[in-house]
């Protein structure tokens, strides 16, 4: 882990959350993120150029050739959300101060609920 790993990945984040192709797309993406001062894996979901959701792993590969433990910890308040702050120049660009991380779900404005897991997650 090297600390500019988080910046550029937010870097990237910006380019795909103003990438035009993607409007009207809910696009859900992997990036770690950093969360009073904890590491998490998490799954981001966004659309139309707002960051809907954070959702960071539970449950960590770390066996076989998988060492997710290694740089990450697992998010241990089940159906727990919270706001996380998102940096300065993405909060400008989503004109989003904070996003709701954790364990939820997002509901559409069709009340259907969508969840997310992923890895090992799928398997506990």
């Amino acid at each position: 882990y090297e600390p500019d790993t988080l910046h550029h990945c937010w870097q990237t984040m910006a380019r795909l959350i103003t990438n035009t192709d993607l409007k009207n797309i809910l696009v859900f993406t992997g990036m770690p993120v950093m969360h009073r001062g904890v590491l998490y894996n998490c799954t981001i979901a966004f659309y139309n150029q707002k960051i809907v959701f954070i959702r960071p792993k539970r449950h960590l590969a770390n066996e076989l050739n998988y060492r997710e433990m290694r740089y990450f910890v697992n998010w241990k308040r089940a159906r727990h959300v919270e706001p996380y702050i998102l940096p300065k120049f993405i909060s400008n660009l989503t004109r989003q101060p904070k996003v709701p991380f954790g364990d939820g779900v997002i509901t559409t404005m069709d009340n259907i609920d969508i969840g997310v897991e992923s890895c090992e997650e799928l398997f506990v």
